[in-house]
């Protein structure tokens, strides 16, 4: 069975839909931008991940918040 569950994401005013077929949500997302033809907050060429903040996991609509390289 498919599950589906909305989720924030760091500089994106709306919610964004998860699909997964366990259900559980992953500790992080990779999300290309570039394929959009929305005008998004991270206009970006390369994909962004996000990770999950643990603190949100259980509310209606968990936080991702950007990932940063070192």
């Amino acid at each position: 069975m498919t599950h589906a569950r909305f989720v924030r994401l760091e500089g994106l005013d709306k919610p964004c839909l998860v699909v997964s077929e366990t259900g559980d949500l992953p500790d992080e997302l990779i999300i290309d931008f570039s394929k959009t033809n929305e005008h998004w907050a991270h206009e970006r060429s390369e994909p962004v991940t996000f990770r999950i903040q643990p603190s949100t996991r259980d509310e209606d609509q968990p936080t991702y918040v950007e990932m940063f390289d070192d």
